[in-house]
């Protein structure tokens, strides 16, 4: 049973950990410069290692956690980096994470309720 337990903290804080890095991307995501050209007042020196540490947490939560999460993380990181990145045309970014966020949010409560 403590091993059970132990597993689950473990999972949870990797899944804070996303979570928290996940917030990081967006707010790179929001206060991207527009348009943006060389490194626009530091904005791309530091918008790199954000996301640098939104993929090794979810690499984290691809190690540690259930399956059912894999694909939502996937996804949701990916449309983070679409958005830091601009590759979403003239949707806004909110508008752009919100399906995958939702998405990684309820696989993630389920995950837990289940472990």
């Amino acid at each position: 049973m403590a091993a059970a337990e132990s597993r689950r903290a473990e999972q949870l804080q990797v899944l804070k950990e996303f979570v928290a890095k996940a917030q990081e991307a967006e707010r790179v995501a929001y206060s991207r410069p527009d348009p943006w050209g060389d490194d626009e007042n530091g904005w791309m020196t530091g918008a790199g290692p954000v996301m640098t540490t939104l993929w090794t947490a979810s690499g984290n939560v691809m190690l540690l956690c259930d399956e059912a999460l894999h694909e939502p993380v996937r996804l949701y990181g990916y449309a983070l980096n679409q958005a830091v990145w601009r590759d979403i045309g003239d949707t806004e970014v909110n508008e752009h994470l919100e399906t995958h966020k939702t998405a990684f949010m309820t696989a993630a409560r389920k995950s837990l309720a289940s472990g």
